[in-house]
């Protein structure tokens, strides 16, 4: 099972996730709020989807997933509310957009986020 230390020495391998990390850093500072720099994770999702190889969404969506299935309950949490629900959050006036960037998702990413939505996210 991953813990959030791990899972970002893990991601940081990923040039998307590492580029978004170190800016995030560089503005709120190594202290950043994990569930602000998760919820940024989302955000440049959304911001650069349309803009990303097939390659890249396959591997950002496995890291994402990977994190949802073999990680733990505070794990899960960051991912689940930080980067999902912001990922949703820029993406949710574009019904394309939402579309495309769900059927990226599987598993549990994509249960979340479909049931968060259906809820009233």
């Amino acid at each position: 099972m991953r813990n959030l230390e791990t899972y970002l020495i893990d991601i940081s391998q990923n040039v998307f996730f590492c580029r978004v990390k170190s800016e995030a850093i560089e503005e709120w500072g190594r202290d950043i709020p994990m569930t602000l720099l998760f919820a940024k994770f989302g955000r440049a999702i959304a911001n650069e989807f349309s803009k990303m190889s097939s390659k890249d969404r396959s591997s950002i969506f496995s890291i994402i997933e990977i994190g949802m299935t073999d990680g733990d309950e505070a794990l899960k949490m960051l991912l689940a509310t930080g980067l999902l629900e912001g990922l949703y959050g820029q993406i949710s006036k574009d019904h394309d957009l939402t579309v495309a960037v769900i059927n990226h998702l599987s598993g549990a990413s994509k249960d979340y986020l479909v049931k968060w939505v259906s809820w009233g996210g």
